[in-house]
């Protein structure tokens, strides 16, 4: 029985000394320790929870951007649809149909979207420090941060973000204000 109590304690103080000297995340450390590149291209999975209906919608696909120029997000399943975001338009398609067009000049919402979009993907974080404060750890080389939006018309819809990674972005949960969340893991991410 002693035995055991003091394998707990070990297990739990070596917990413990890790949670303490976890690194506190800001802008500047997220810098050094992820990596940016040009391209990048991967494949995500995607889980939208409606809080209404207190169910998750799930989906997959493919992903491929081209830092300043273009955002390719491909869902596969459970329907085909291609969403491109470039620093002048958000373009919707599906079945080669263009469902929606957002000319970020007429739309400033389009604007700070595609702002958004391209600094997590890309791992600005100057970009994403106009719109978000970031609370968060490093710890062994994994962090997380949590960002809260500072601006305004961000916080008409968006609770908090919450990222995880290392060296690349691995995941984002959105949550937004009605309590429906969107977490997007990534995967098999190429150069």
């Amino acid at each position: 029985m002693n035995n055991v109590i003091r394998v707990l304690m070990f297990v739990l103080m070596t917990g413990l000394a890790s949670v303490l000297w976890a690194e506190p995340v800001s802008y500047s450390v997220l810098a050094q320790v992820t990596q940016a590149s040009e391209k990048m291209q991967g494949e995500f999975t995607q889980t939208k929870f409606l809080a209404v209906l207190q169910a998750g919608i799930k989906s997959s696909g493919r992903f491929s951007y081209q830092r300043d120029k273009q955002i390719v997000w491909l869902t596969e399943q459970p329907v085909e649809n291609e969403l491109i975001i470039t620093p002048t338009a958000l373009v919707s398609r599906q079945g080669g149909d263009e469902l929606l067009r957002l000319d970020t000049r007429n739309s400033p919402a389009a604007i700070v979207l595609g702002d958004i979009m391209f600094s997590v993907l890309t791992a600005d974080w100057s970009v994403l420090e106009r719109y978000f404060s970031v609370n968060g750890e490093l710890n062994d080389g994994h962090w997380q941060a949590d960002l809260s939006p500072t601006d305004e018309s961000i916080r008409q819809s968006v609770a908090r973000v919450e990222l995880q990674g290392d060296v690349l972005l691995r995941q984002i949960v959105l949550h937004e204000v009605n309590g429906d969340s969107t977490t997007i893991q990534f995967k098999n991410l190429q150069f």
